[in-house]
């Protein structure tokens, strides 16, 4: 498939797609004419991208992750590089919650000055 259909079927947009070959996350082969043909196997990666890039996982840390996944993209193979960056990504999303729910707090603080 070329970019414009696997944009369509995976709502990534065209940009963002070019992005990832740029970051070295894809590699689609080329037809004789240039264009990008894009394969069901990298259709599966876009989607595995995104999932963790929805997850607050940087770029940096999906480019490490991606060799660890399962076939099926529900989890990883136990390779040593995805348990620390897993552990890592745990402890930031710890620390955002904790800076959220402070956040919270003050802002209820003040709500009840109100009422």
């Amino acid at each position: 498939m070329r970019i414009g259909e696997l944009s369509a079927s995976t709502g990534i947009s065209e940009r963002m797609l070019r992005y990832y070959e740029q970051e070295k996350l894809l590699s689609p082969k080329r037809s004789a004419a240039g264009y990008r043909e894009y394969s069901l196997a990298d259709k599966e990666r876009v989607e595995r991208i995104r999932l963790l890039n929805s997850s607050g996982v940087k770029i940096e840390s999906i480019r490490l992750l991606l060799p660890c996944m399962l076939d099926d993209g529900n989890g990883f193979s136990p390779c040593k590089i995805a348990i620390d960056i897993l552990q890592q990504e745990v402890q930031k999303l710890e620390a955002k919650l904790q800076e959220f729910t402070e956040s919270k707090r003050i802002v209820e603080d003040f709500l009840n000055t109100i009422e």
